[in-house]
């Protein structure tokens, strides 16, 4: 048992191994594969030089793009000289400023303006990547960006400002996150499949498998996280507000969705509590964060600090909850979630302590470059999978047993037409529902004992099977179409059907002769049959109908006993 326990372990390790390798490849790619350097992307960070207006009226130059922290009301012009021999047919430059307003000028042109006012702005959380396009005589010359800024530890230095050609500036962009954007993307397009195949699934078989539903539900929020930090959102929007807006929405909904997983999957009643307890804490911070947020009490930004503390916490508790709830488990089906929650645990606090020192020593939008977090990340999203996509296994497996097991239950061994039990659930079910639409149809297989008598009991089973498949050839789509036992079979007709149940019964017997001129049988044969309708304006009662049929089937047995004779 141990070693069969070791080998499961070891196992997993090389599956994350092998995603963790299969993660760096598109990195390895980007540097050596992209074309990044093929089409003269150019750096100009080393050759910036900026003025810094205090808002006291002090100027300050600096012969680099590294200065002392910006506060409202400062202003930074930056001079940004274009090589006059770059190669660069369509120049474009994009670049990164956070906090601030900002204005791009070529001599005394402006080219690209981003100004809103004060309260309206505000709502933008932090900087974006912008591109603009430049003049094609700006190759020797100088451009000015006049940027001021309009909160405290605004930003430090200038940096990421390239010279790229304009028809490659979202291509940049989007090469500069390309490992990110590859998994995260790729997870989110499978997670938000996997979420409506999850819901067509309640849906057909009226069974919710929760764990895997918040398990999609976290990779889909989490990847929209990742996804709008880098900013890649904004190349699909002219609005980077929206951008901001998803990132910081996401960020504070992924304790709750990670909470409300672990919710069902532990099973110790006071551990319970605990999550319970985060939850209804995470719900009233979201809420409240929004209102406040939207009102202008406070913006979004300025809760990420708490948001941080509790997130440690939340996952410091989850390790420990996790582990005393796995002690009581026959299997160690949760080794996977744990070995996952300690990989994030060791991340997410790199990430956490570099982003408030950034944000509390240098700038106020605070600084992170998320690479070890996207790993423990991809570590974490994987161990999920894995115990999703286990649990999703074993509950079609269950499934699939279950269905057979049912079918073995309800099934006549022979005919494989319903049998006794299961025709008499659905007229119960009839009958509990108060249906008053319907038409029931007693069959009856004359001469069956004849048949057994003269040519062996084989025989008879063979004229048992022709009839069953007769019957299911017209009566397949019906409510009811099985075998009562011995010679005897029911029908049940919906009220889509039972207008015509003259038709199919015509039907019938046109197999029936159909049996008869393929000889399978070597003596004629015939069966009887007797119905009763019932209506909304003359309803019957189903174990009357019942009754009634059967005994209208013997007296239609008598008249074609009496016919031959």
């Amino acid at each position: 048992m141990a070693l069969d326990k070791y080998r499961y372990k070891n196992k997993t390790v090389l599956i994350f191994m092998a995603i963790a390798i299969l993660y760096a490849i598109p990195q390895l790619l980007t540097h050596f594969f992209s074309g990044m350097s093929r089409f003269n992307r150019i750096y100009l960070d080393s050759f910036i030089s900026v003025n810094v207006e205090r808002k006291n009226g002090m100027l300050e130059h600096y012969a680099y793009a590294h200065f002392p922290v910006l506060n409202a009301g400062d202003t930074v012009t930056a001079y940004i000289p274009i090589p006059e021999n770059s190669g660069i047919k369509y120049p474009s430059i994009s670049f990164f400023v956070p906090n601030s307003y900002f204005a791009l000028f070529y001599k005394d042109q402006l080219l690209f303006e981003y100004t809103e006012s004060a309260s309206e702005y505000e709502k933008l959380l932090s900087g974006t990547y912008h591109e603009v396009v430049l003049p094609q005589e700006v190759s020797g010359h100088e451009l000015r960006l006049v940027c001021r800024a309009y909160k405290d530890k605004a930003f430090y230095r200038l940096t990421g400002v390239v010279l790229q050609p304009a028809h490659l500036g979202l291509r940049g962009l989007l090469l500069r996150c390309l490992p990110e954007f590859l998994f995260f993307v790729s997870i989110l397009f499978v997670s938000s499949i996997a979420f409506v195949c999850l819901i067509f699934y309640f849906f057909y078989e009226k069974k919710m498998l929760t764990q895997p539903l918040f398990f999609t539900i976290f990779s889909i929020v989490f990847s929209t996280y990742i996804l709008s930090y880098y900013g890649l959102f904004n190349i699909f929007t002219l609005r980077p507000r929206i951008n901001e807006t998803l990132e910081y929405t996401t960020l504070y909904l992924l304790p709750l969705v990670f909470c409300t997983y672990y919710r069902q999957i532990i099973s110790k009643r006071r551990n319970q509590i605990i999550i319970d307890f985060l939850i209804v804490y995470y719900i009233t911070f979201f809420i409240g964060t929004t209102i406040c947020h939207y009102t202008g009490i406070q913006y979004y930004y300025y809760f990420l600090f708490p948001s941080h503390v509790c997130m440690m916490v939340t996952l410091v508790c989850t390790v420990f909850i996790l582990y005393d709830d796995s002690k009581n488990r026959v299997n160690n089906s949760l080794w996977n979630l744990q070995s996952g929650l300690i990989i994030l645990l060791a991340s997410v606090p790199l990430e956490i302590i570099n982003f408030d020192i950034h944000k509390l020593f240098f700038q106020g939008s605070g600084y992170t470059k998320m690479y070890i977090l996207s790993l423990g990340i991809l570590y974490y999203i994987v161990s999920l999978f894995i115990t999703s996509f286990a649990q999703v296994s074993q509950a079609i497996k269950d499934g699939r047993t279950k269905k057979q097991l049912e079918h073995l239950a309800y099934t006549d061994s022979l005919t494989r037409l319903m049998n006794r039990t299961k025709c008499e659930e659905i007229m119960q079910s009839i009958e509990n529902e108060h249906l008053e639409t319907y038409a029931i149809i007693f069959f009856d297989l004359n001469d069956l004992k004849v048949l057994n008598d003269t040519y062996g009991h084989e025989m008879g089973d063979i004229y048992l099977c022709s009839v069953a498949n007769a019957l299911y050839k017209v009566f397949g789509n019906a409510l009811v179409c099985g075998r009562m036992g011995g010679d005897e079979f029911l029908v049940v007709l919906g009220k889509d059907m039972y207008k015509k149940v003259l038709m199919y019964i015509h039907d019938f017997q046109q197999q029936i002769q159909a049996i008869n001129d393929s000889k399978v049988i070597p003596r004629h044969i015939s069966v009887a049959c007797g119905y009763v309708l019932s209506n909304t304006e003359h309803p019957v009662p189903i174990q009357t109908a019942y009754q009634q049929a059967d005994k209208n089937m013997y007296e239609n047995k008598r008249f074609l006993k009496h016919s031959i004779l």
